[in-house]
């Protein structure tokens, strides 16, 4: 029911239904900030939301109670560079990435736990079971450590395939993970094998990836203007479609019935086999300038958005070995990036650098609403609760 937000040299803990500030956290009052045109520079919750910690640099982590707002602890870590906060799903530890490795604490009493050296630090993803730690450097290597032993199980790398694309996460069951390079697609095994899948068959930067959601299939789009179809389990090439133009963003269905793909000039839609493999009909509006593209929870609507607007359709029940199709409801001006629908889906939420909008499905032509502020352009959620979506904005 609330969302943590930095505003410069404030942590703010806001409510997400009406966005009143719930409670402010601030440093000591003689603290001086390391960057002090720019404040804090990052900011992490606890999953039992008991804690929220932020950081200006490594030296000067704070920790405060969420209840009281009281300063529980102030970490001085053991290095460098611009920190990354981020707690282990399971709240038993805080980890901190920086320019020289990874340090953790252990959540009891914010103690050092353990200190894993390596190049500078460029995401951080914890397992579902808050066990291990998936770790990008900006060296282009994934490393996979064990939380408890602390304990480096494997180094992924990536060779001649820079990772310019994205981050590398753990899937949703926390059996796999995934990362994408400049023109390849790696997953790898997490239990029993430290072997790896190269998924080698695109020729230039691969933009986005796609689980199904019932299948061991991995969907993925290119910039050489295809989308492919890998068994994510043996690294299998199932299918492959050219497009003819630059691939934006892929999605499936919630029931995965259906996947839609969105280039640089048109919105494409497929039904898909139980494997997950999309047949050669689709439907092509010839609609240009597309970014992003998503299913309404719900599965009755289908979201678009780019340089001329945002989109949404409905999407038509067919018969069986008919091919999908859609038809237009909503055009609106608000440009974006990226896009999602809220849990009710009955409202639509768009990202773009310079702002952040929403509507209302079925509402009155003055329906949109806009902030303008500089946002992260591919960093919207869906909050739990209906008619929530949370942005990220540069200032927080």
């Amino acid at each position: 029911d609330s969302v943590v937000v930095i505003d410069r040299f404030e942590i703010h803990i806001l409510n997400i239904d009406d966005g009143q500030i719930r409670r402010v956290l601030s440093p000591p009052k003689q603290y001086e900030f390391l960057h002090k045109q720019m404040g804090f520079l990052t900011v992490a919750a606890s999953p039992d939301g008991k804690f929220v910690a932020a950081a200006d640099s490594p030296a000067s982590v704070f920790v405060w109670e969420t209840s009281t707002g009281k300063l529980a602890k102030r970490i001085d870590a053991p290095t460098t560079g611009i920190p990354n906060l981020k707690f282990t799903a399971d709240g038993q530890f805080l980890v901190l990435g920086s320019d020289q490795g990874i340090v953790t604490f252990r959540c009891s009493d914010f103690s050092q736990w353990s200190v894993f050296r390596m190049d500078p630090v460029r995401s951080i993803d914890t397992s579902p079971d808050g066990r291990h730690l998936l770790i990008q450097t900006q060296s282009g290597s994934v490393q996979l450590w064990n939380l408890v032993t602390q304990r480096l199980l494997a180094v992924l790398s990536h060779p001649s395939s820079a990772l310019t694309f994205g981050s590398s996460n753990f899937s949703p069951s926390g059996e796999q993970m995934l990362s994408a390079g400049a023109s390849k697609i790696r997953v790898w095994k997490f239990n029993g094998t430290r072997e790896k899948l190269v998924l080698a068959g695109h020729t230039q930067a691969v933009r986005c990836v796609e689980f199904h959601p019932r299948a061991a299939v991995l969907a993925s789009g290119s910039h050489d203007g295809t989308v492919t179809f890998w068994n994510s389990l043996s690294g299998e090439l199932l299918k492959s479609l050219e497009l003819g133009e630059q691939v934006q963003a892929i999605a499936y269905s919630p029931d995965a019935s259906l996947f839609a793909a969105v280039t640089t000039e048109s919105l494409r839609l497929w039904r898909t086999s139980e494997t997950g493999r999309a047949s050669v009909a689709y439907h092509n509006h010839g609609h240009k300038a597309f970014e992003d593209v998503c299913f309404s929870p719900d599965g009755k609507w289908l979201a678009t958005c780019g340089n001329r607007g945002t989109q949404v359709w409905k999407v038509l029940a067919a018969q069986p070995g008919e091919p999908p199709a859609l038809t237009l409801e909503s055009q609106q001006s608000l440009l974006g990036k990226s896009i999602v629908f809220d849990s009710s889906s009955q409202s639509v939420a768009v990202n773009a650098p310079r702002h952040f909008g929403w509507f209302r499905l079925g509402g009155t032509a003055n329906n949109t609403h806009i902030i303008s502020k500089r946002c992260f352009a591919s960093n919207l959620a869906v909050g739990r609760r209906e008619a929530t979506v949370i942005a990220v904005a540069e200032k927080g």
